[in-house]
Order: structure tokens, then sequence, then C-alpha cells
């Protein structure tokens, strides 16, 4: 994956424990220089991500 100071990681797509393996991954890759994460994800077409526990949110 490709770092920006500004990283964009779409979950589109992604079923929720896929989405959480996905952004884990990223976050813990993530070098220093990276100082945000703009997670793009779906919302109209499912609410399983409004049902992730806690823990998961940052």
């Amino acid at each position: 994956m490709k770092y920006d100071p500004i990283t964009e990681v779409d979950l589109h797509g992604l079923r929720l424990d896929e989405a959480i393996a996905m952004l884990t991954g990223i976050i813990d890759g993530a070098p220093d220089s990276v100082y945000r994460i703009r997670v793009i994800h779906g919302y109209h077409r499912g609410n399983e991500s409004k049902l992730c526990p806690s823990k998961y949110l940052i």
C-alpha cells in the first residue's frame, strides 16, 4: 500500500470483519509521516458498521 500524509482507504464492499482487518493493518503499518487516515465506508446499503463493537472505533 502506498502511504501519503493523508492516506485514504475505501472499505466499500467489505464485510465488517474484512474491513476491521484491513483498517487495522493499515493503521499498524502506517509510517510516522501519516497524520490522517480517511476512511470511505458504505452506509446506505447496510447497517453492520453501526453494530461494530466500540473497541474497534478509533
